[in-house]
């Protein structure tokens, strides 16, 4: 479901993953400097993407998940994102790992946390010259 909200920039879609009593939602994208933290900025940062995207699209993988009490759990992933963002010439994307608490709500898990972390610069360049060296150009 997450994704395919992102795929059709669908934000109310996205609003409705999140706990909509949670007083504090925090949202920490790699891209922002700093934590959206209360539904303002994170509306403000939502909208701020949808005005400078055409196109976005995640892939997740490796997930892991664990309670955290009877109505709390962490979730764990790896996401790889690719769009198209005013600015470029061209799509681009990047790598990047997600930790988020959820809670259950009206019989549901919703988000009350979502923090992206990066990669270290040092990992990202060598994931990304192992890619390059599997995909040599095709030079016919």
């Amino acid at each position: 479901m997450y994704r395919a909200c992102w795929t059709r920039l669908d934000f109310a879609g996205l609003k409705s993953l999140w706990d909509p009593a949670e007083p504090e939602p925090v949202y920490l994208a790699e891209e922002v400097g700093q934590a959206l933290i209360g539904w303002d900025s994170i509306e403000r940062y939502w909208s701020a993407t949808r005005q400078s995207t055409s196109s976005i699209r995640l892939d997740t993988w490796n997930l892991h998940a664990r309670p955290l009490g009877a109505e709390l759990a962490s979730a764990i992933y790896d996401l790889r994102w690719i769009g198209e963002f005013a600015g470029y010439s061209r799509p681009i994307g990047g790598d990047t790992r997600v930790a988020a608490v959820l809670r259950r709500r009206d019989g549901s898990w919703r988000f009350i946390q979502y923090v992206e972390a990066p990669l270290a610069p040092i990992v990202y360049l060598r994931r990304s010259c192992e890619r390059f060296a599997e995909s040599p150009p095709n030079r016919d």
